[in-house]
């Protein structure tokens, strides 16, 4: 029972690590781009919120499993033991720090997004812990696990290499060969910010394999890179008296591996990765020479200076950086300096429970300096973000990470000094081989399973060919790793043990300027990372242990046991539930919208085709005519209109399967509000007013009305009773409960959108009275999307877009509708003062001048800001 629980642990805590690092990973499944108007085939293979935490909680579970099992030996007090042990200290003091603030923040304001960022963050932390306790009693773990996560960057490397060879390439000739299509599907209009910042991104070839960040990749090219220098190194100072190294496999091994970490490291295209591989350099270099015998004296020194340094001088030279402001022509790292000042005045609002590990980006538009011109999600410091996500909680872990940073620092001289007899590892707790080759299986087959629907013989072959890595590496790496961490020559231990230490501080070093050790995806294989390297003392070392010290330490695990069950019983049960239930609908609204997205997709093409005369008339016409027999397959008659009006026939059906097919999307869609994320309100929202655009135009108007309806009422009356006036931090963090700035947005363009097709009824009608109320609903909509606008702006300050839109619209209103004209305005909405638009004109372009340090992705078109200055000063 004993030898199968150690054999079963480490598959059921490793395995979905590497899962979540290769795998394509969406917020809302499908939804990642319009599925109404684009047919992407890989939007279903990703991995959704409910099947991150289902990976978490495999992690916990085996990392229960792997203690439960350490608890079985009859060795004395030993590694599993010591973490079980640990638990129980945890439980009956620290915890009490880290979990109170923690669940505090998911009792009153976390969402189903703070739960699964914050449970990848748990996870990890609980990997690297358990892998660091369980090699101290067996030091096969340890050579597993770093055979495993060194072999890992094969697999990615395969991955990189696809995207920068074949995959760019063909996105580049997709997006210019149907750049309109591409960028309705995505809600952009040309010359937009959004679509500018996408092109600039476009042209810049940077492999990110699964983790979508090439900075992130670059993290762990450069840190396995580290790695295998150091092991290079040790291979050749190595005693040629030891034998206990299989040098021929160990060569093979570290060859390959250095071929694959470097061809990664390229394709990623990081200045930052290679700032990092020198910096983890310089700390190997550092302590390899403070273990020569001659610089004995200055071992404390290098741990000191080594550990301290990857996490304070990466800080220190953003600060740096931050104070000489516009002066040099770097960016990088002045953007960094502005998110840790966003960050900063985060966690001075919030000092106890701080905004959520989803929060970041809507606070962080309330705190950013006006020159930063980014928004991002996170700090791009691991401090930073838990300080500011956390409050509390993130400041304790914070100092744990420096404690951290330099006992992996110590590692190597700990492991050279121990004089304590090191194990047999033919005698010691045997793991089963057969894992070096299972974990690299499964870890391939169930992303690959996930990412069927979207996967081309292409990246088939990437996953064959990387696996084949990462079990040759691996293999050849195991055995030999697992030898020279229990090697008998000292120095020979401590050359390896330097080899990780390096490869984890540049690891923590690339953390303090990137989000590595926060990036979901990343945040695990990076604890496994750090868990190798952390060296807990001399496996094998039996201490006896009272009765009395055994019931209390038995006492202190039960207490943990306790705290656990309700954590997971009151908090953790309910949100996986929304999760399921979200990620489930979201799932069926798109597959139920998917011959639309392709028959709109094909449309396209064929358009495309005739301006370039590849194709007949004749034959567009026969392929129109299949593409709407296939779609008339997918939605029931009986639910979709005849649209009679409609002349074309062509037109009629595509009319018919949009109000079919999006009506019952918008079934699957709308949940109660306890499971909605705001995303969903969103696409909700969209999806409506399609339905009732393509109603209007075939002239079913009282479908085009109901929609039109739901649009705004379905998707926002629930989330506006929840928001609270104000224009403080409080406001931000009630605002992601209710409406936030990308919700506002979308409300604002659902209103207009509502208002043209209320106006294209009000031709239609005969009725005075029915024109004379919907002239009074359309300029209700106007001034609703006005407010909306100008609650936008109140949550992001700092960006030139929204007053200029609230310039540009209230312009409109005014001139369409003065406010002496018959419905001018409503019972809770006041008309438009006069002078406005020349005041928000202004604001805009002074906001506008504010965006230099980036003004292809942030400022207005220099049209638009024409358009502005005639409205500010005529």
């Amino acid at each position: 029972m004993k030898q199968a629980l150690l054999n079963i642990a480490p598959v059921m805590m490793l395995t979905p690590l590497f899962v979540r690092a290769s795998v394509p990973f969406s917020i809302m499944p499908g939804w990642d781009s319009d599925p109404m108007l684009t047919h992407d085939a890989g939007a279903m293979g990703t991995l959704g919120p409910a099947g991150s935490l289902a990976l978490d909680a495999c992690v916990l579970t085996g990392a229960a499993v792997w203690s439960t099992a350490g608890q079985m030996q009859d060795h004395g007090r030993q590694a599993a033991g010591w973490w079980w042990e640990t638990v129980g200290r945890l439980a009956s003091t620290g915890v009490l720090l880290l979990a109170v603030p923690t669940l505090l923040s998911l009792a009153v304001g976390w969402t189903e997004q703070d739960l699964r960022i914050g449970m990848s963050w748990l996870s990890a932390i609980v990997a690297l812990c358990t892998v660091a306790a369980a090699s101290r009693a067996d030091t096969r773990v340890r050579g597993l696990v770093g055979a495993l996560t060194l072999g890992f960057l094969a697999l990615l490397a395969c991955r990189a290499g696809l995207q920068f060879l074949v995959e760019h390439p063909q996105t580049v000739a997709d997006f210019q060969r149907n750049k309109e299509q591409f960028l309705l599907s995505r809600g952009w209009t040309e010359g937009s910010t959004s679509a500018r910042a996408y092109e600039r991104r476009l042209s810049q070839p940077d492999a990110s394999a699964w983790f979508a960040l090439s900075n992130v990749l670059a993290s762990f090219a450069a840190a396995v890179t580290v790695v295998f220098s150091g092991l290079a190194w040790a291979l050749v100072r190595a005693n040629q008296k030891e034998r206990n190294t299989p040098r021929a496999r160990f060569c093979a091994a570290v060859a390959l591996g250095v071929a694959t970490s470097i061809a990664a490291l390229w394709f990623a295209h990081s200045k930052g990765g290679v700032i990092a591989l020198i910096t983890g350099q310089l700390a190997l270099l550092a302590m390899l020479v403070a273990m020569t015998g001659r610089c004995r004296p200055w071992r404390l020194p290098t741990v000191l200076a080594v550990g301290l340094g990857a996490i304070v001088g990466p800080i220190a030279l953003v600060v740096a950086r931050g104070l000489l402001g516009e002066r040099l022509g770097e960016l990088s790292l002045l953007f960094r300096w502005f998110y840790m000042q966003g960050a900063a005045g985060i966690l001075a609002k919030f000092p106890l429970t701080g905004i959520g590990p989803d929060g970041f980006q809507q606070a962080f538009l309330l705190t950013k300096p006006a020159l930063c011109p980014e928004d991002p999600s996170s700090a791009h410091s691991v401090l930073f973000d838990w300080a500011a996500c956390l409050g509390l909680a993130g400041l304790v872990l914070g100092l744990t990470l420096i404690a951290l940073s330099v006992f992996i620092s110590a590692s190597p001289f700990r492991a050279m000094n121990d004089r304590s007899p090191q194990p047999d590892t033919h005698t010691s707790t045997m793991l089963s081989p057969r894992l070096v080759l299972l974990i690299p299986a499964l870890a391939t087959i169930v992303p690959a399973w996930i990412e069927t629907p979207g996967m081309s013989p292409a990246s088939a072959m990437a996953r064959v060919a990387g696996l084949i890595g990462w079990c040759m590496i691996a293999g050849l790496l195991w055995q030999p790793l697992t030898k020279a961490f229990s090697s008998a020559d000292g120095r020979t231990r401590g050359r390896v043990y330097a080899a990780f230490a390096a490869g984890a501080l540049t690891l923590i070093a690339h953390g303090q300027i990137e989000v590595t050790l926060t990036w979901t995806p990343a945040v695990g294989l990076a604890g496994m990372m750090i868990g190798v390297a952390w060296w807990r003392g001399a496996p094998w070392n039996p201490i006896p242990v009272s009765q009395a010290e055994s019931l209390w330490s038995r006492f202190r695990s039960a207490a943990w046991i306790v705290v656990l069950v309700i954590f997971v019983a009151k908090f953790l049960l309910p949100n996986v539930t929304w999760c399921v239930r979200s990620e489930r609908s979201a799932r069926a609204a798109s597959a139920l919208l998917a011959p639309l997205g392709q028959a709109n997709t094909h449309l396209a093409d064929l358009r495309l085709r005739t301006l370039r005369g590849e194709a007949t008339p004749a034959d567009l016409r026969a392929e129109l005519e299949d593409i709407m027999r296939s779609l008339s397959k997918s939605y029931d008659p009986s639910r979709a209109p005849s649209c009679e009006h409609v002349e074309d026939p062509i037109q009629r059906e595509l009319a018919r399967a949009t109000i079919a097919l999006g009506a019952a999307a918008t079934e699957r869609l709308n949940l109660p509000a306890a499971y909605r994320d705001w995303r969903f309100d969103r696409a909700l929202a969209e999806v409506h007013i399609r339905v009732a655009t393509a109603a209007s135009d075939a002239r079913v108007d009282s479908v085009a009305q109901r929609h039109m309806h739901d649009a705004v009422s379905a998707s926002f009356s629930n989330r506006e009773a929840v928001v609270q006036q104000g224009t403080t931090l409080s406001h931000a963090m009630s605002a992601r409960a209710g409406m936030n700035v990308p919700l506002l947005r979308t409300k604002s363009l659902i209103l207009l959108a509502r208002a043209d097709l209320i106006e294209q009824l009000r031709t239609r009608s005969t009725s005075e009275s029915e024109q004379q109320s919907m002239t009074q609903q359309i300029v209700s909509d106007m001034l609703e999307a006005l407010r909306s606008l100008k609650r936008a702006h109140e949550l992001d300050p700092t960006s030139p877009d929204h007053p200029a839109t609230i310039a540009e619209l209230t312009l409109a209103i005014l001139h369409r509708f003065p406010p002496t004209s018959p419905g001018s305005g409503g019972p809770h909405l006041s008309h438009p003062d006069p002078s406005e638009p020349a005041m928000w004109a202004g604001k805009a372009l002074q906001l506008n001048e504010l965006t230099r340090l980036d003004p292809v992705g942030r400022a207005l078109a220099e049209s638009r800001a024409e358009r502005l200055r005639r409205i500010a000063y005529n």
